[in-house]
Order: structure tokens, then sequence, then C-alpha cells
């Protein structure tokens, strides 16, 4: 189960890398490796 939510917040990382960069305060997915 928990490779499952691994990949999807992957996927979901890659999808906003954008929101990521520019919301970073809101989406640390990103910035805390989740890239």
């Amino acid at each position: 189960m928990s490779s499952v939510s691994g990949i999807s917040l992957n996927f979901f990382c890659m999808n906003s890398y954008f929101f990521c960069i520019v919301y970073s305060n809101i989406f640390r997915c990103c910035t805390l490796g989740g890239f």
C-alpha cells in the first residue's frame, strides 16, 4: 500500500512541479524529495 501511495505522490509532484516552484511554501512534496 505504501508503494502505491509513494508512486501517486511522485506522479502528483511531477504533474504539479511548476506549482511546486511557484507555490513552494504550499507544495513541499517536491522540495522534500517527492520529485
